[in-house]
């Protein structure tokens, strides 16, 4: 570690922070100063402190758009069962991505060459071209390959539901996503649609209740 950088993270530290919050704090500082190499740095070392810190895999991703180390932060984050974080890299990233022909998709996805945040895009691409089929045996081999993935899980479970198979739809929604994590990403709006349209009014009013407490105004994962 470079003895500068040693000696500025030390007058950091006081009884109540500890040297990685201290590297993460200059991290931060230097984020807001748009002195991004020296944010990297911070981060960097932060990771070589800890390397799963979420929060440093989060700014260091965020800060890396377009290489390889983006996509390394999100599979980092997901993995590690932090969707929001996760999901926030991933769909920021969307905004760096060139559109992909369904040809071409399913070409990628024939070659399955592809790290878990790829995943996550090209199975999107999927139910945006309304290749439910093909969607529902993606999204399944995911989860059968990384079963501790909430959003692989949920996203299967709106391909259940687009192909009108409302009970498997429903047992994924509550048994894989919301026991897992009750305030996944719009958990709450997909299970009221789904009593909904089968006219149970008691928990569809439940279920939307929720919604608004949680506040889950995000359009990830929705399937209405």
């Amino acid at each position: 570690m470079n003895q500068n950088h040693q000696i500025e993270a030390q007058t950091n530290l006081n009884n109540s922070i500890s040297y990685l919050e201290s590297v993460l704090l200059l991290g931060k500082e230097y984020r807001q100063k748009n002195a991004i190499n020296d944010a990297k740095r911070n981060y960097s070392i932060a990771l070589e402190i800890d390397p799963n810190c979420k929060n440093a895999w989060l700014n260091l991703g965020a800060l890396m758009a377009g290489v390889k180390l983006y996509d390394d932060a999100i599979d980092k984050l997901m993995l590690q069962g932090d969707p929001y974080g996760g999901y926030k890299l991933f769909h920021d990233k969307e905004h760096h991505r060139q559109p992909i022909a369904l040809t071409d998709l399913k070409s990628i996805i024939r070659n399955q060459d592809y790290s878990i945040g790829e995943a996550f895009y090209l199975g999107e691409l999927l139910l945006s071209y309304s290749q439910f089929d093909l969607a529902n045996d993606f999204w399944t081999g995911l989860v059968m390959q990384h079963p501790s993935l909430t959003g692989a899980w949920m996203n299967l479970g709106v391909v259940k539901a687009k192909l009108n198979s409302m009970m498997e739809a429903k047992l994924i929604f509550i048994e894989k996503v919301l026991k897992k994590n009750p305030d996944f990403l719009n958990i709450h709006h997909n299970l009221s649609i789904l009593y909904r349209k089968e006219k149970n009014f008691p928990l569809w009013v439940k279920y939307q209740l929720l919604e608004i407490v949680k506040n889950s105004n995000s359009k990830i994962h929705q399937f209405v």
